[in-house]
């Protein structure tokens, strides 16, 4: 197939794959649908058969350090024994049938990895790179549209509006590191990029606009997920000249996003700020921290193996950091290929940042994806963290010609 297929086919898998996939929810919602899983169960099963479809017809190209792929291989299959193993002994503690763990870490994590660690030539990112910022656009005027009534009604969270029997919402997460992707994204081109003209003021645009769900979600790991990686690639960066245009951008946006967020009265920073206060007074709004804690209790007690697939917490089904969940569902024998995997992961990340700088968004988009899967989600559904795991792997640092690269 020629570089047209590969061009269009790359841009409709990355657009739906990840926040695309947002916008027909939010759609699906205007559109009145209560039962969203009726149209966004198809559209992933249709992106996952789309990637399979490229895979068998375009052929594997894996990257030459193929090492990574016997951890990955490895760990899922230690995965789907620990879930058979513990389902046997009556320990598993499943919320879902044992067989929906197996098809979501298909659809959501080994397909997605496989696809995306392919070796490619560079325009193939740059068409990511674009799909992502246009599915963002897509996304945010969608939220806009279908929230435009309480965008200033003195909701501080978009969460407050489901007690409200006229609004159904899209979950909070969702919304916040949406807006946090999308804006790391743009600013990531902004700052590292000699951007003018009509680019600059469309990223932008783009930026504007992606605060509108960043502001409803007020998540607090999405405000980490978009500063944390910034602060690190300034850091890493130093030894080279800073543009002037870059430490302006770095200094006014910040101010410029937490005067917004005061004016419209958004609980984003208040929330992180206040985090402190509702420790000590045992909120509820920090009940993951005793997740995180049932979790790892459920690890000592099985420290090898891993003690149970779901939690022992009541009203948790899994812990919500995915290091804590592989702990407590594989043990140190699953712990050690997934630590193996990540640690590679963000090795090559800082080679990324030194070797290949035209590619820092992919590290902004895996380090994003990190932080998430370290505050909210399950290993199994984690589709931004496998791919990020697999675009990063799929770089070459040698070289940033037009070729195919290997890694």
């Amino acid at each position: 197939m020629g570089d047209s297929y590969k061009s269009w086919s790359a841009f409709i898998v990355f657009f739906m794959s990840f926040i695309g996939f947002y916008t027909i929810l939010a759609v699906t919602l205007f559109m009145g649908f209560e039962e969203t899983r009726y149209f966004t169960i198809p559209v992933r099963l249709l992106v996952t058969s789309f990637m399979i479809f490229n895979l068998y017809n375009l052929g594997l190209k894996i990257p030459q350090n193929y090492n990574i792929y016997w951890f990955f291989l490895l760990f899922f299959i230690l995965y789907f024994l620990s879930i058979y193993q513990k389902l046997a002994f009556g320990t598993a503690r499943l919320y879902l049938p044992h067989y929906e763990y197996v098809l979501y870490s298909i659809v959501y994590a080994i397909i997605p990895f496989i696809y995306f660690s392919q070796r490619k030539e560079i325009y193939i990112y740059n068409i990511y790179y674009s799909a992502v910022i246009i599915s963002g656009v897509f996304f945010s005027l969608s939220i806009i549209y279908l929230y435009s009534d309480i965008l200033l009604s003195g909701y501080t969270r978009i969460s407050l509006a489901r007690y409200d029997v006229l609004y159904q919402i899209i979950t909070p997460l969702a919304l916040s590191y949406a807006g946090a992707l999308i804006l790391g994204l743009a600013i990531t081109k902004l700052l590292f990029e000699n951007v003018k003209g009509r680019k600059r003021f469309w990223l932008v645009f783009v930026c504007i606009l992606a605060l509108i769900p960043f502001f409803l979600g007020a998540s607090r790991g999405s405000v980490v997920a978009l500063v944390l990686p910034f602060i690190v690639i300034f850091f890493t960066r130093l030894s080279t000249k800073v543009k002037k245009s870059t430490l302006l951008i770095g200094i006014l946006f910040p101010l410029i996003v937490i005067y917004l967020a005061n004016y419209f009265g958004t609980g984003v920073f208040s929330r992180l700020l206040s985090l402190y206060e509702d420790i000590q007074v045992g909120s509820s709004s920090v009940r993951r921290l005793e997740m995180w804690s049932s979790g790892l209790n459920q690890f000592i007690s099985s420290p090898l193996f891993g003690d149970s697939i779901g939690m022992v917490m009541d009203g948790s089904n899994y812990p919500h950091n995915i290091f804590i969940e592989v702990l407590m569902t594989t043990g140190l024998i699953g712990f050690l290929p997934f630590s193996l995997m990540v640690i590679y992961s963000i090795h090559k990340s800082f080679l990324i940042l030194k070797y290949r700088p035209e590619l820092i968004w992919v590290v902004i988009f895996y380090w994003q994806a990190l932080i998430r899967v370290s505050f909210s989600g399950a290993l199994y559904t984690a589709i931004f963290f496998w791919s990020g795991l697999g675009l990063i792997i799929s770089i070459d640092i040698g070289s940033n010609s037009n070729d195919l690269k290997t890694t």
